[in-house]
């Protein structure tokens, strides 16, 4: 149920292909995904969601947080770095964001490279710590290493 309605919010936002999400991601995996998050989402106590990804490509993991989040009664607060100015072809991400703002959900956007220290600063004058740090920005050994060190401190346990 919750990846059908996913896939129907992923659909009108960004693609009809929700098979690989647009080469986001491969639907068997973001199931398997999917229903751990929402199991985690349900065991909260609190109402508010804090997600932060860092690599967000075209705002799957955004609006599944959304769907997933209705669904338990949560509100979800998401936040990203992605270096946009970086890959042209991940400006779906402004339509994710619209659909947020429509319903006046918090989304925050850092267009940036998130292996700096300037845009870990970035992030946590916002907020010290999120309930998910997803972390799936640059693949290369080096820069994930840097993306666990900046960002990994920030998960709640």
């Amino acid at each position: 149920m919750l990846l059908t309605e996913i896939d129907k919010l992923y659909t009108e936002t960004i693609s009809a292909d929700t098979q690989h999400y647009d080469g986001s991601q491969e639907k068997n995996e973001f199931k398997q995904c999917i229903e751990i998050l929402s199991t985690r989402i349900e065991s909260l106590s609190k109402k508010d969601v804090w997600f932060l990804e860092i690599g967000a490509y075209k705002g799957l993991w955004a609006l599944a947080l959304k769907v997933i989040c209705a669904h338990h009664g949560k509100i979800p607060h998401y936040s990203t770095v992605t270096w946009i100015s970086h890959d042209q072809n991940n400006e779906d991400i402004f339509k994710t964001r619209e659909v947020y703002e429509s319903e006046q959900l918090s989304f925050h956007l850092i267009d940036a490279d998130s292996t700096l220290k300037s845009t870990c600063a970035a992030v946590t004058a916002d907020r010290q710590n999120f309930d998910f740090v997803f972390i799936d920005g640059d693949h290369a050994f080096e820069s994930v290493m840097q993306d666990i060190k900046n960002y990994g401190p920030l998960a709640l346990e």
